[in-house]
């Protein structure tokens, strides 16, 4: 086959390659939320940083036990960074979609709403952006807003001490 025939002509060199740290991993577009994307080159040295202040921070602290439950977009830096920290600590990923997260999620069938992915899922570790966190917190005050009777004469009355308190 003249295909093979190529190939065998052009040998590939398959030596492994270590990379060095100010090699480049990847590039990172941004999400364009303030004008145009932008990529953003990451070296293998950036990203480890990146990885390693969440460690020494402790901002996410996976164990081999943790269950991390993934539904940002993979190109998104945060989840990269989270689940190389969750696959380094031997912690199991489980890949959800936002919009069968909660039971309250769009696209959730309302009489089986007890099968979204935090239910099935029963993650020990998440994390969330301002927008998801903004989303669920305008759900919330539209449920609350929404509560009638006595339950919701507590909701509020408790929601109103809390933030006074603060």
């Amino acid at each position: 086959d003249a295909h093979v025939d190529i190939g065998k002509a052009n040998p590939l060199d398959t030596t492994p390659y270590a990379p060095v740290p100010d090699d480049l991993a990847f590039i990172m577009y941004t999400s364009g939320s303030t004008g145009l994307p932008k990529g953003v080159m990451l070296t293998h040295k950036n990203f480890m940083g990146l990885v390693a202040s969440i460690f020494t921070q402790r901002v996410v602290n996976p164990e081999p036990t943790d269950t991390f439950i993934a539904y940002l977009p993979l190109a998104h830096i945060l989840e990269l960074i989270v689940e190389t920290c969750a696959i380094t600590a031997g912690a199991c990923i489980a890949y959800a979609h936002p919009r069968t997260l909660t039971p309250a999620s769009p696209y959730m069938d309302k009489a089986n709403s007890d099968n979204c992915d935090l239910l099935t899922v029963r993650p020990s570790l998440m994390v969330a952006v301002p927008a998801i966190l903004e989303t669920i917190k305008s759900g919330l005050q539209t449920k609350v807003a929404n509560m009638e009777g006595l339950l919701g004469s507590l909701v509020r009355g408790a929601i109103a001490k809390a933030q006074n308190q603060e």
